[in-house]
């Protein structure tokens, strides 16, 4: 009996091991059931974050493109921005130059008017001069009539003379010559 109680002693110890392996087993499907569900929230969460990531490349893969477009529209615009400088500092040129000659300008039509005034003052006195004289003229050849009519040609010819001298400044109008007598 020693054998059949070996034997039942050994079956209960193996019957014990197999409950405890069974129990262990159930312990380790718990575990593996735990960790199986960790994995796939692990998955998941990796899932999530690969996305996360892709978007996030996507984003900044369109920002780098947004960004590209907005320096090529601002180096646009700054060329634009040049040109326009450019345009304003010939422009400014083109103002001052004009400016410069309408000063040039001013200055001799005010020293041309200041000449036309004194020349106007002079043809004025001038022509009041030969006024003065012509009256005195017609009161002489009133009074005197028994002079001949050689020294009324004479007096005549030098009052000509002379009220051209005063008129003209002793210079033809047209060569600039001098009137001789």
């Amino acid at each position: 009996m020693r054998e059949a109680e070996k034997s039942s002693q050994r079956a209960v110890r193996v019957t014990e091991q197999l409950d405890a392996t069974q129990a262990s087993n159930s312990a380790m499907e718990t575990e593996l059931d735990k960790l199986k569900a960790r994995l796939v929230a692990k998955e998941t969460e990796l899932q999530f974050i690969s996305d996360e990531t892709d978007n996030v490349y996507l984003l900044l893969k369109n920002q780098k493109e947004t960004d590209a477009e907005a320096e090529a529209e601002l180096k646009q615009q700054r060329e634009v921005i040049e040109k326009l400088k450019a345009d304003l500092m010939d422009k400014e040129t083109q103002l001052q130059i004009v400016s410069d000659k309408n000063e040039t300008l001013k200055s001799e039509m005010g020293t041309e008017l200041r000449e036309l005034q004194v020349q106007s003052n002079q043809l004025r006195e001038a022509a009041e001069k030969a006024n003065a004289m012509l009256s005195a003229g017609n009161n002489n050849n009133q009074r005197n009539s028994s002079y001949s009519e050689d020294i009324d040609d004479e007096v005549q010819r030098k009052q000509g003379i002379s009220l051209r001298r005063l008129v003209f400044g002793g210079r033809s109008r047209r060569n600039g010559w001098r009137l001789t007598e």
